[in-house]
């Protein structure tokens, strides 16, 4: 998607970019309703007062919000990238719409390759060893994004952190969510609903704060990237010693 959107910037229009996206978008809402299963009479809808209800239980969970925290510190670095990105890449690197999509594919594929790695270690590791590890790597990749950006710069300076930084959040998201999920068997699609809404609020704020920067600077986003890592570290680890000091496993916890 961003080598087919960056190539139609750059040899149309731009408004072409958001014409395509319509056309998607309806594609989608077709395929939607053609898939969607039939109503099974009235008792399979569910009144409006119980779906708030559902809303209301997952929301009152202590241990839902830990968890919506740490991913969405996360997150708020990967939306900073995907707001920021072009800004820097293009204005303060030089590159052409087309290479900056090349740049973004690659980043974006640090998270499909955490994703396709969690999902072959889960069953054996579990999900609090690789949530750890998750925020490990979104820790370490922001600090180093930061780090080599002031000390360096340079394109390899932004991207190859950013890389990891989402390879490590593939970690944090995909386990972070299924915790929740089992923890609302029975509504696991409003917790995810509840979890996904969370995190695009924290995206959002991220997204907004950077747009106030009009220097066409690296530092900025790398700044992004370390404060989401070093905050989602800094609450999963935190809430591990607490476990500890009370005497639960953080693995039973989880």
């Amino acid at each position: 998607a961003p080598l087919i959107g960056a190539y139609l910037a750059w040899v149309a229009h731009w408004p072409l970019v958001f014409w395509l996206q319509a056309t998607v978008g309806a594609l989608c809402l077709l395929g939607a309703g053609a898939l969607r299963a039939p109503d099974r009479g009235a008792g399979a809808r569910a009144s409006v007062a119980h779906g708030l209800l559902a809303y209301v239980d997952v929301v009152r969970d202590r241990e839902v919000w830990l968890y919506m925290a740490c991913m969405g510190c996360g997150h708020a670095g990967v939306m900073a990238f995907v707001s920021n990105s072009s800004f820097v890449f293009i204005r303060h690197l030089g590159l052409q719409p087309h290479a900056y999509g090349l740049c973004f594919s690659v980043v974006m594929l640090g998270g499909a390759a955490g994703a396709w790695l969690n999902g072959r270690l889960v069953v054996g590791r579990g999900i609090a060893a690789l949530l750890s590890l998750g925020t490990v790597i979104v820790a370490l990749a922001g600090t180093a994004a930061l780090l080599a950006t002031t000390l360096a710069g340079g394109l390899w300076a932004i991207l190859v952190p950013s890389l990891c930084y989402t390879f490590g959040m593939a970690f944090i998201f995909s386990n972070a969510i299924a915790h929740v999920m089992s923890r609302f068997r029975d509504r696991a699609g409003t917790a995810a609903a509840v979890v996904g809404v969370s995190q695009f609020l924290a995206g959002a704020l991220a997204a907004t704060a950077l747009s106030l920067n009009d220097t066409p600077s690296p530092l900025p986003l790398a700044g992004a990237l370390a404060a989401g890592g070093l905050a989602s570290a800094g609450l999963w680890w935190g809430w591990i010693r607490r476990r500890r000091a009370a005497g639960v496993s953080p693995s039973r916890a989880v």
